[in-house]
């Protein structure tokens, strides 16, 4: 974590989020890959969804949305990531390629995700998992809200959210301490990137900011957070809410990680992503 500060990754991160590159580089995964997995790959107004399957007959299929504070996309850390997970479980796994803001928002991209989800969740008859870090994992989150919202079928199983972003507004008071504990991000940066991704919607609106939402008929979610993420008390906030409703929450909390630490080789990585293994095999 401390290399992390003294290579200043606030100010990389700021500049990479603010003026994204656009390369389209990993909208697909590396191409060793295709060779490992089978495939399947579909667009939806210019989007790539790519679907890699480790099994024949697989009995879960997760459907995963990359974080970059809606605007950076989809990153070599996300297919590894995803690899992972398709080593240890008989399953298929989609990386949405969503719409990224500043270009597009909030409102292109819901649209988009609810039609990818509608494609992909009509073809198999197997559990769904919607996945996402960071963003993807507000994306999730409001996703599933959405799916409700539309009464959509089949509905997903399961919910999974590795350090969520699931208020765009940062309108909590930020303790300092938080603030200078994650080395990655920082709240201005944070609330110039969700006024962009909201546009002309509201910043609470459920499809921006999901802990806003109606969270009383989601799938179980299991939540992994680390307490040096400048998003951890979205996250307690998260669990507050959801603890007195039907939805079962499971919340995983590590001691002195930070943001996204589960798709790095950095401590407590190896656990979580353990836990997480054992949660979609539940």
């Amino acid at each position: 974590e401390n290399i992390m500060f003294a290579v200043n990754l606030k100010k990389g991160t700021s500049d990479s989020m603010l003026n994204p590159a656009r390369t389209s580089r990993y909208a697909e995964p590396p191409k060793k890959y295709y060779k490992k997995y089978s495939s399947d790959i579909f667009t939806i107004d210019g989007r790539k969804c790519v679907t890699l399957k480790s099994s024949e007959n697989p009995a879960k299929h997760i459907i995963y949305f990359h974080g970059g504070g809606y605007s950076a996309e989809t990153d070599k850390s996300h297919w590894k990531f995803i690899d992972f997970l398709l080593n240890h479980i008989p399953a298929q796994a989609t990386m949405v390629d969503y719409p990224l803001s500043p270009e597009n928002t909030c409102k292109n991209c819901i649209v988009m995700v609810t039609e990818a989800y509608k494609k992909l969740s009509a073809k198999e008859d197997m559990e769904i998992i919607l996945m996402g870090d960071s963003a993807g994992g507000g994306l999730a989150l409001a996703l599933a809200q959405n799916i409700n919202h539309l009464n959509i079928s089949p509905k997903p199983g399961k919910i999974i959210l590795l350090s969520p972003w699931v208020d765009i507004s940062m309108d909590d008071e930020m303790p300092e301490e938080l603030a200078k504990s994650d080395p990655a991000l920082d709240n201005d940066l944070l609330k110039t990137l969700g006024k962009n991704y909201a546009g002309d919607m509201d910043t609470k609106d459920f499809r921006c900011s999901p802990i806003y939402g109606n969270l009383a008929d989601i799938a179980d979610t299991a939540l992994f957070i680390g307490t040096h993420d400048i998003l951890f008390l979205q996250a307690v906030r998260l669990k507050e809410k959801m603890d007195v409703l039907p939805c079962k929450l499971s919340f995983y909390k590590y001691e002195g990680m930070i943001h996204d630490w589960m798709l790095f080789p950095l401590p407590g990585s190896s656990d979580a992503k353990k836990k997480i293994i054992e949660y979609i095999n539940r």
